[in-house]
């Protein structure tokens, strides 16, 4: 009996640990993962979610998101709900995502996801080691993009000397997050960009990090100082002394040698490298959105130039070009905005070993929200006026902005105004010789500028009063 007992045991033992292995292995496991995997998000950045059960299929998703304003359903993205997109994701939509499984009467919730939307784009920041600004020809100087927030970024480097704009990195990838300095010399010496950028559709830029690193000639002297005690000292006393690293003065680029170092020419070897310059139009440094812009790179010596642009804004410096060609001399903004305010740089290089850089050329490009709005005025006669008088009217803007064509009008219906022999137009004037009792009107005026004309909006209009007695008066209309 005892045997029996003992076997009975055993078996009911053994049936409830498979029993319960086989329950547990058949409880689906819901794995949810997020593209890009941080938990710290951006303004504009796209985050895609997705469930999956594990080895199983014909399961319908739904999703949660657990926030400070309590829970929240959300519909999927996908036809069986497995995917979530947030577009262009806004710092409302932080809090803790689920997802939950359904199929039958099955129900199986998966991990958390914890979104962090942050209002603004992080701060690129450069550490050196070692950690000085001013360092001395012969070190070896690492410098290191830190970005705190979020992970996944891909970076790249640029340098700003007297003399150029270079990049430092084709393209950005994650291997690039330090820039070694072998053995610096005082060439190396300049503000130094570096972006972090991640995401493909769209691309999520950091606010650039600056540092501006100046390279000494020589090897610094150490100056030994006593601290104490001071004056006479005795046995048995302590005594401190310090070595300390002098402060080297600031040193600026050295100027531009010989130009197209290393190049073959035959004639006009220049002494120095050609200057850059930037050219628009319309030419106003001043545009309104709307408008078409046209930057020309414009190298006056030389040719077979390749260009590049670069732009820089308060919070980034991006390039506008990938590398350089020789059909980039023009860079064409269409339609523009209040955003596409920056400084421009543009650059041009040659050969190919080496490559010739020139001096960059630099432009600061401000756009104004909405049209102009021109004002008419009178040159004269000014008060009383006679029939048979001349009569001058004048377009223009408060700063006088350039590149405008100016344009006429009359009466309420806006009639344009043809040149005849008693009035005609010539700039931004407009002429009326003589005087006569069929001016007695309402006059009006605009302008437009550029390839593609953009025009500003109408004036207020001038109205004169002529009378047959030969009275004049003129009056403004608002």
């Amino acid at each position: 009996m005892e045997l029996h007992t003992v076997s009975f045991l055993l078996y009911a033992t053994a049936l409830l640990f498979f029993g319960e292995q086989t329950a547990a292995q058949s409880i689906p496991v819901v794995h949810l993962t997020a593209n890009p995997p941080s938990s710290a998000v951006f303004p504009g950045e796209t985050i895609t979610l997705t469930c999956q059960v594990i080895g199983s299929e014909g399961w319908t998703f739904y999703w949660t998101r657990h926030g400070q304003g309590g829970q929240t359903q959300l519909p999927g993205s996908s036809g069986d709900g497995s995917v979530l997109v947030l577009d262009a994701v806004k710092e409302r939509e932080s809090g803790m995502y689920q997802c939950v499984a359904v199929k039958g009467n099955d129900q199986v919730s998966s991990n958390f996801h914890n979104i962090i939307a942050s209002a603004t784009r992080p701060q690129a920041v450069i550490v050196t080691d070692p950690p000085a600004s001013v360092m001395f020809t012969g070190e070896t100087v690492t410098l290191t993009c830190d970005i705190s927030k979020g992970s996944g970024w891909r970076y790249s480097w640029m340098r700003k000397t007297k003399i150029t704009l270079e990049r430092l990195t084709a393209h950005s990838t994650e291997s690039k997050q330090r820039h070694i300095l072998h053995s610096v010399r005082e060439s190396d010496s300049g503000e130094y960009f570096c972006q972090g950028e991640r995401g493909q559709n769209p691309v999520i830029q950091s606010i650039a990090g600056s540092l501006a690193l100046n390279v000494s000639g020589g090897k610094p002297k150490p100056v030994i100082t006593q601290t104490s005690p001071s004056g006479e000292m005795y046995t048995g006393e302590n005594v401190t002394l310090n070595s300390t690293r002098p402060q080297a003065a600031i040193v600026t680029d050295p100027p531009a040698s010989v130009m197209f170092t290393g190049e073959t020419v035959v004639l006009n070897v220049s002494a120095t490298r050609p200057q850059a310059v930037i050219v628009t139009d319309p030419p106003a440094s001043v545009m309104f959105t709307g408008e078409t812009v046209t930057l020309t790179c414009d190298i006056s010596k030389g040719s077979g130039w390749r260009y590049s642009w670069m732009r820089k804004t308060k919070i980034t410096l991006e390039r506008l070009t990938a590398h350089s060609t020789e059909s980039q001399q023009r860079h064409i903004l269409h339609s523009v905005r209040e955003s596409d305010s920056g400084e421009y740089f543009c650059q041009g290089e040659r050969g190919q070993n080496p490559v010739i850089q020139s001096f960059p050329g630099s432009l600061v490009l401000n756009v104004s929200e909405g049209k102009p709005k021109p004002v008419i005025t009178q040159n004269a006669p000014s008060g009383e006026m006679y029939t048979g008088e001349n009569v001058t009217l004048n377009c223009g803007f408060k700063g006088d902005p350039a590149g405008w064509e100016y344009f006429w009008y009359k009466d309420r219906r806006r009639t344009a105004l043809p040149n005849t022999e008693n009035s005609r137009s010539e700039g931004s004037s407009y002429t009326i010789s003589p005087a006569a009792l069929a001016h007695s009107l309402e006059y009006w005026c605009r302008a437009a500028r550029g390839r593609n004309p953009f025009y500003s909006d109408y004036s207020d209009p001038l109205a004169f009063d002529i009378s047959g007695e030969n009275y004049y008066n003129i009056r403004m209309w608002i």
